[in-house]
């Protein structure tokens, strides 16, 4: 048989609360066995221990590029995600404890009616081995999540050339494109370089200059993640 501390504890001292009073004072009942309650009547209950898990994961989707499969050709990127997938890592895992009524040893007494005559009802509250109305319920959250939706995320057409080929009069095919793409790439990090080194005719300083160089890696990521794809991470939190 499993032997409960508390509720031997509780016991205990509901033992001591009652040897105080005259037995013809005395009415306790578990609150299932009654039809009704009366007015006259206090409920308590003995608490139990509930377990409190909270697991903090994050999600990750990688969303291949359209020119995944010319990264390393044009740029030398090797391993671009070719397909999208996704994975999760487990950030954080927290474990706690808190009481609250346990619903099958609630009790109703007319014991409790005045309870500054029963100078260890006060002590057993405090010790959290019985628990008043006041006390059977807590702002414990049992479940929540840190809602996300996932959007879709478009790859936006960032040619700097026409789509049609000049000379056959056709569509350009997605290799040409991934061509031109790496091209510009290329062109904006020599731009970036002969800004930092100097090498321009007109050099802007301060902050247009960094305002320059900044949109110059934001225009490279752009069309960086064409190639190497784009990652999408959010996190979830379940208790």
């Amino acid at each position: 048989m499993i032997r409960n501390p508390i509720a031997e504890s509780a016991a205990a001292g509901i033992f001591l609360l009652l040897s105080c009073a005259p037995a013809s004072d005395i009415t306790v009942s578990n609150v299932h066995d009654l039809a009704s309650l009366s007015g006259n009547q206090i409920i308590y209950a003995l608490p139990m221990t509930v377990i409190d898990l909270e697991v903090t994961a994050e999600e990750v989707e990688i969303i291949a590029g359209p020119y995944a499969m010319y990264g390393e050709k044009y740029l030398g990127i090797k391993n671009c995600p070719m397909v999208n997938e996704t994975w999760w890592n487990l950030a954080d895992l927290r474990i706690s404890t808190h009481h609250e009524a346990d619903p099958e040893y609630m009790y109703a007494s007319n014991l409790l009616q005045d309870p500054e005559k029963y100078p260890y009802l006060d002590q057993l509250v405090k010790d959290s081995l019985i628990l008043l109305p006041g006390s059977f319920t807590s702002d414990i959250v049992f479940a929540r999540s840190l809602p996300y939706e996932m959007q879709e995320i478009p790859f936006t057409d960032l040619s700097t050339e026409q789509n049609v080929d000049s000379e056959s009069g056709r569509l350009k095919t997605t290799e040409q494109r991934a061509a031109e793409a790496a091209e510009f790439i290329l062109n904006l990090r020599n731009e970036r370089y002969y800004l930092v080194a100097g090498m321009n005719d007109y050099m802007p300083e301060g902050i247009a200059l960094r305002e320059a160089i900044s949109e110059l890696n934001r225009l490279e990521a752009s069309y960086l993640s064409l190639f190497a794809g784009k990652r999408v991470a959010k996190t979830h939190v379940r208790s």
